[in-house]
């Protein structure tokens, strides 16, 4: 790829996105340690279970979230699903898109088709469009990801993606969300009830992403990103507190419950600290934050990421020669990166956090 494009990617470091990580990051702002950096690479045998399923199924839990219907179709052992049908049924959007649209456009479909023309797509290339589709701007280590990813194009293969950390290993984020979760717990020292109710929560928010083994129990959303209308069995000991969280509601400046702002509380977030601190304020009464409240494609334009990247869309539409695996790769990359960035109001509906109407 054009080697401008690396230099525009380098840049994102610079705009002050992972100076808020200097304890935990090298000055390069990659994690200073290469063995955490280096995320184990699926075993080949397994590539297409263990990646694409899950992408199925985050694509089938977003249609639910937006009521549409899940998504039918299906994969066999390339990067390829089903995506035209008899007469002018509507192109079924392929699992690839997840992490970026609920639907297929103009731009989708040709890009598609740039695969379809490839034939038989090199196992490299897949293993990269593959990467592609697990990126998520709101992470925390996003840029760095995104500098993997071209990498990744320029290599036409990769040995990132999700894998198991070595036994024992902790990251360095990792280490910094414990220390919130035990300045989370001191906070709780001298609370009333409802306020210990509500700390305790945002605890086991925060446990569950550095124990899976210690899941934690949604206050007001369901699996499918649906809300409840009840409290949850786990819960019914302290059903008024239950009720009191879901009826707080921060306006940031639409209403948003805290019910679901303790929800939301991504350990992973890049805005993570701030978004505590103003779930620890509404818990001490304090309803008008600052700053608006943050979770996956809410408020995602504030993301510190937007000029570097929107710098690289140009040089992404023109890397690689028309017809190449390389050429398809950067135009998949360009339209995530641009998607994400100005979700489709679909998208944007199901990460707006709306308040249910029973409340």
């Amino acid at each position: 790829m054009n080697a401008d494009v690396r230099r525009f990617s380098r840049s994102i470091s610079a705009v002050g996105f992972e100076k808020r990580h200097e304890s935990l990051e090298g000055p390069s702002g990659g994690v200073s340690d290469p063995a955490i950096r280096d995320v184990p690479s699926f075993a080949e045998e397994s590539w297409d279970e263990r990646l694409w399923a899950p992408a199925k199924a985050q694509v089938d839990d977003r249609l639910r979230r937006s009521d549409g219907a899940p998504h039918e179709a299906t994969r066999d052992t390339d990067t390829r699903a089903a995506s035209t049908s008899p007469g002018n049924m509507p192109v079924a959007l392929r699992p690839c898109w997840a992490n970026c649209a609920l639907t297929t456009d103009p731009e989708i479909d040709a890009i598609d088709e740039m695969e379809d023309t490839l034939g038989e797509v090199p196992e490299g290339a897949k293993r990269v469009r593959a990467l592609i589709s697990t990126l998520e701007l709101c992470h925390h280590d996003a840029a760095h990801r995104i500098d993997n990813i071209l990498d990744a194009i320029d290599a036409l293969d990769t040995d990132k993606g999700f894998g198991a950390r070595p036994a024992g290993r902790e990251h360095p984020a990792e280490r910094a969300w414990r220390e919130a979760m035990t300045r989370v717990e001191a906070h709780s020292a001298n609370a009333g009830p409802l306020r210990r109710w509500q700390l305790e929560r945002v605890v086991e928010k925060i446990r569950s992403e550095l124990d899976p083994t210690q899941p934690y129990t949604w206050l007001l959303l369901r699996d499918d990103g649906s809300c409840r209308d009840m409290c949850p069995d786990v819960y019914l000991p302290g059903e008024e507190h239950w009720l009191a969280t879901v009826k707080t509601m921060l306006h940031d400046p639409e209403e948003l419950s805290l019910a679901l702002a303790i929800d939301m509380l991504w350990p992973c977030h890049w805005r993570f600290e701030e978004n505590l601190q103003i779930v620890l304020d509404a818990i001490d009464g304090e309803l008008r934050p600052k700053s608006p409240f943050t979770a996956c494609g809410r408020n995602i334009e504030m993301t510190p990421l937007r000029e570097p990247v929107e710098q690289t869309w140009a040089r992404l539409q023109k890397g690689g020669e028309p017809g190449t695996a390389e050429r398809w790769l950067a135009a998949s990359l360009d339209k995530t990166l641009r998607l994400q960035l100005s979700p489709p109001e679909d998208v944007r509906a199901v990460s707006a956090l709306r308040t249910p109407d029973w409340l």
